[in-house]
């Protein structure tokens, strides 16, 4: 009996590639959430990628405070962006595509002369992470709330 095993890196090729579908047919015209998002992502490669900045960005939080911020708020706009799906659906795809976006940020910083880092990528997962779990708690007790005032009318 012949089992197919599949590598790490083609699971994440897998995975971005659902991920990319469900964005591309999402239409960032009736969802500018999404557009506001993919602006926000760019400008931050951009501005990361020099290094004489880094010191001018790290004056309120460090560096991981910075990488967590950051990608707290983003997972929360790109979250916001895909309403209309399935609270699961919309948990993976957010995940995984924000996820995978937290791990090229930090892998493009070898061509930028920065270095990457595992505590950066965990900072920007934590961020995530965080942010999906109060979205959804807080979607939750909205909608236990709404049963209960539907039940007192």
């Amino acid at each position: 009996m012949k089992t197919s095993r599949f590598t790490y890196s083609q699971i994440m090729a897998i995975l971005y590639n659902q991920g990319m579908q469900t964005i591309l047919n999402q239409s960032p015209k009736s969802h500018p959430t999404l557009l506001v998002a993919g602006i926000l992502y760019l400008l931050m490669l951009i501005l990361s990628s020099f290094k004489s900045l880094e010191s001018t960005f790290i004056w309120a939080l460090d560096d991981k405070g910075l990488h967590f911020l950051f990608y707290f708020l983003f997972t929360g706009m790109v979250y916001f962006g895909y309403s209309g799906v399935h609270w699961f659906k919309r948990f993976a795809v957010v995940l995984i595509i924000v996820s995978f976006l937290a791990a090229f940020d930090e892998g493009l910083q070898y061509l930028t002369n920065r270095d990457p880092s595992l505590d950066d990528w965990l900072a920007d997962l934590a961020g995530v992470y965080i942010s999906l779990f109060l979205l959804i708690g807080a979607q939750l007790v909205l909608k236990i709330g709404q049963a209960l005032h539907s039940r007192q009318k």
